[in-house]
């Protein structure tokens, strides 16, 4: 067998590959709809997205998305039509559900960001392990859900924009819903699919000094809990061809089948690239690096988010934070983006791409191709002799 004939073979397997892959998704029908809360001379926006199956109209998959004293993402699937009703006074005197679904079943998980808040690293090693920490800085920003054009067909978006009335500094918060299996266009590249909504939340010239960084608390909660709820694991890949130098996924599933997942890195520009990519760390309360699995410790108590009169939920949390040393710290540029995202079913992970597959064979060379080819041929010679040995039984 020549080189092409090898290539050839390589390219259908890689292509044979992709398209079992892409036949597990299916399309799915996304819609927002957008909810006023009115609290006196107060005013708040929340999100309902819902992403009903095209081959099932009964499946559905609601997100609620909230900036109401914390930013929080709702996620929620059920199998049957059901519609969700927002309690405007529960929100109000912050008391009971916030919310809720038709279908009175309480399962549901999501992600809050609990607190943003400076750190002091002098060492400049990017680690809340013995920093003295500022505080938290969500209550300082309101925030405003923007218009912004969203052409795309692929995903529904939704962008929060929160400010302070004494300085330009902003945070944002964007969420893309899919509406179909895909490979995300800006960094990280993220693969996602039609079960997946994707969050980015970017720290955009906030107060900064020397030595100052920003880490960010993210609450998992979950309801319909076990043993295994809060556990982590970090997933290995071998292929950086969609995040140059990032080989792996932080993930965290819950036992209703529900995920939150990213891969560690931020960017420190708003044009993302390898030039402005920055690493993410994880840490537990304590200030602790975490490991590649665990269970994370959980929470008690946390600030009053839409889902704290939900019976039975349960709280989990890690700190992240972005840098590598020697980067000016965040003055250096005065911004941070993270992305990640939540889900239903299994975490998308990245496979090896058919350009990958090519440039394998090319680097092989042939002799071991025909090896396996060989090796192939009288696997299947033997597997052919062993049936023909056998009679039919009548």
């Amino acid at each position: 067998m020549d080189r092409k004939s090898y290539i050839s073979l390589f390219v259908l397997y890689a292509t044979l590959q992709l398209a079992s892959t892409n036949s597990d998704h299916e399309k799915r029908n996304v819609t927002k709809n957008v909810y006023d809360v009115k609290c006196g001379n107060t005013s708040y926006q929340l999100v309902h997205i819902k992403s009903t199956s095209k081959s099932n109209l009964e499946n559905e998959i609601h997100y609620l998305i909230s900036m109401i004293n914390v930013p929080t993402i709702v996620v929620k699937h059920v199998l049957k039509k059901t519609t969700v009703t927002i309690n405007n006074d529960n929100i109000c005197n912050r008391s009971g559900e916030a919310f809720t679904f038709s279908d009175n079943n309480k399962e549901l998980s999501g992600v809050i960001i609990t607190r943003i808040f400076s750190y002091n690293d002098s060492s400049d090693t990017v680690s809340l392990k013995d920093a003295s920490k500022g505080p938290n800085i969500i209550s300082q920003y309101e925030w405003l859900l923007l218009n912004r054009p969203d052409n795309s067909d692929k995903s529904v978006m939704t962008l929060f924009e929160g400010a302070t009335h004494n300085s330009s500094s902003r945070l944002t918060l964007m969420t893309k819903t899919y509406c179909e299996s895909y490979r995300s266009t800006d960094l990280p590249h993220d693969s996602v699919n039609e079960n997946v909504t994707e969050f980015r939340l970017t720290l955009n010239n906030l107060y900064a000094e020397k030595y100052l960084r920003y880490a960010v608390e993210v609450t998992f909660f979950s309801t319909n809990n076990s043993e295994d709820s809060g556990k982590y694991k970090t997933f290995k890949s071998i292929d950086d061809e969609y995040t140059p130098g990032i080989f792996k996924y932080w993930t965290i599933t819950f036992p209703i089948s529900t995920f939150a997942s990213w891969k560690p890195v931020a960017y420190n520009s708003e044009t993302f690239s390898r030039q402005t990519q920055s690493l993410l760390y994880q840490f537990d309360d304590s200030g602790k690096e975490l490991s590649n699995k665990g269970k994370l410790n959980s929470k008690s108590y946390i600030d009053w988010s839409i889902v704290a009169g939900i019976p039975s939920v349960m709280f989990y949390s890690t700190n992240v934070t972005f840098g590598v040393s020697k980067d000016g710290w965040y003055q250096g540029t005065n911004y941070s983006s993270w992305t990640g995202m939540v889900g239903v079913g299994e975490p998308p992970t990245d496979s090896v791409s058919t350009k990958v597959y090519i440039i394998i064979s090319i680097c092989l060379g042939s002799p071991i191709v025909l090896m396996l080819v060989g090796i192939f041929t009288l696997l299947i010679r033997q597997v052919k002799f062993g049936r023909n040995n056998y009679k039919a039984i009548n």
